[in-house]
């Protein structure tokens, strides 16, 4: 019951997506949306995405990004990660800050990052799979949720020891 629920849930916000985005004039332009489930665990949902516009909407839909000539990007490499992982973003103006918060499977940050003043163009973050006490993080797969005014990105990240 609670999956019929939560499919029905999702058609409508993905219905709202592709409406804001139709009378706006945005895009459907990230490639993957996590969806957290408070005892479920996450939901990750690949080529779906969210809606691109330049203020948060309204219903509960968390609008992202702003309409720039290009869309923000980030890529985690090397991932499955053993030692470290480096988050590369290019991004389209630049800004003053990128906040990058690391989630455990659970949607617990277990990492917070930080680059302050990210000229446009190519940058990168690294992360030595660490969580924000100094402890090396377990084995599993983690989300990697970079934000700024302008956009929010997020990258599944498999850690294998």
């Amino acid at each position: 019951m609670l999956s019929r629920l939560f499919t029905i849930a999702l058609i409508l916000i993905l219905a709202s997506a592709a409406a804001l985005s139709q009378m706006t004039g945005a895009s459907l332009t990230m490639s993957s949306l996590q969806l957290a489930l408070r005892h479920h665990g996450p939901l990750h949902i690949q080529g779906i995405g969210v809606v691109q516009l330049g203020s948060t909407a309204r219903g509960g839909i968390e609008a992202s990004g702003n309409s720039q000539s290009r869309p923000a990007t980030m890529n985690v490499a090397p991932n499955p990660a053993n030692t470290f992982t480096v988050l590369t973003f290019d991004i389209p103006t630049p800004e003053p800050r990128i906040t990058v918060d690391i989630s455990d499977a659970n949607g617990l940050i277990v990492r917070t990052l930080t680059a302050d003043n990210v000229a446009s163009g190519t940058s990168t973050i690294r992360w030595d799979l660490r969580d924000n006490a100094g402890t090396l993080v377990n084995s599993g797969t983690y989300y990697a949720t970079a934000s700024t005014p302008n956009f929010t990105l997020t990258q599944k990240i498999v850690v294998q020891r």
